[in-house]
């Protein structure tokens, strides 16, 4: 029987990934509130405002930062693969629970 811990672990999500949404959350609420443009532009705009945010990190982090390049060439090159190719390939299939129990299980792996 697993633990409670067990549980919060599946469930926890890394802080960074918390401040990402917070992030984009504040900042569509303050275009929002200041820009008189449709919703659909003002995510556009979020979207570019956070992407460019993220590539200045990136960019920072890969000149600065302890960057395993051996792990890193791999790593990117699945991402672009994958980004590339997974858009295009059908949905047919409906969530089932035992896909459900893999996410959580995946979540759980990759920690």
């Amino acid at each position: 029987m697993p633990s409670n811990r067990d549980y919060y672990d599946v469930l926890e999500i890394s802080p960074g990934a918390n401040r990402q949404a917070i992030a984009g959350v504040v900042l569509l609420a303050l275009l929002t509130v200041s820009v008189s443009e449709p919703l659909a532009r003002l995510v556009a705009a979020r979207n570019v405002a956070l992407g460019l945010a993220n590539a200045v990190a990136a960019v920072g982090f890969a000149v600065f930062g302890p960057v395993r390049w051996a792990a890193a060439a791999p790593l990117a090159a699945g991402f672009l693969l994958g980004g590339g190719l997974g858009p295009g390939l059908p949905d047919d299939e409906p969530a089932t629970e035992s896909m459900t129990e893999m996410t959580f299980m995946t979540t759980r792996v990759a920690r």
